[in-house]
């Protein structure tokens, strides 16, 4: 599973002091799976919520795991990419129209795409499975090749 995970203190629920959520999302069998857990030294561990697919992916984590872990970008080769596949995949993983899609594509060939690690791994799966190589990149990935550099 590629994915990535946050802590952050949120009061307990059941006992009022403090505790800590521990959310992530990852890409499991084709589609994204996430969880929200908290810790309450007083309390005990607990699933507060989980579930599966970006359109049930809550706000507050997704903007979370973008703030800490940065934005993972979509990769590809080069520019030889045929705007038919590269438009069809993502007018399936978005739901937009064509010129849209034509938008979207141009994102894509200039590295512009990003969102949380899952969320690009998912649709790089997608292009890949579409016989298109795609590569998903970590924020922390793309930060420690320019230190390299």
């Amino acid at each position: 599973m590629i994915g990535e995970g946050v802590r952050w203190a949120v009061p307990c629920d059941a006992c009022g002091g403090t505790a800590e959520n521990s959310g992530g999302a990852g890409v499991y069998a084709g589609r994204i799976e996430w969880s929200i857990e908290m810790d309450c030294p007083a309390c005990g561990p607990r699933l507060t919520e989980c579930g599966s697919g970006s359109e049930w992916l809550p706000a507050e984590l997704r903007a979370r795991l973008l703030a800490e872990c940065g934005p993972a970008r979509l990769l590809l080769p080069g520019p030889d990419v045929p705007s038919v596949a590269l438009m069809k995949v993502l007018r399936s993983a978005t739901g937009c129209d064509l010129p849209s899609a034509r938008a979207a594509a141009e994102r894509v060939r200039r590295g512009e795409w990003t969102g949380i690690l899952a969320e690009v791994e998912l649709l790089a799966e997608q292009l890949r499975a579409a016989g298109i190589e795609a590569t998903a990149r970590a924020a922390s990935e793309a930060s420690e090749a320019s230190e390299g550099s």
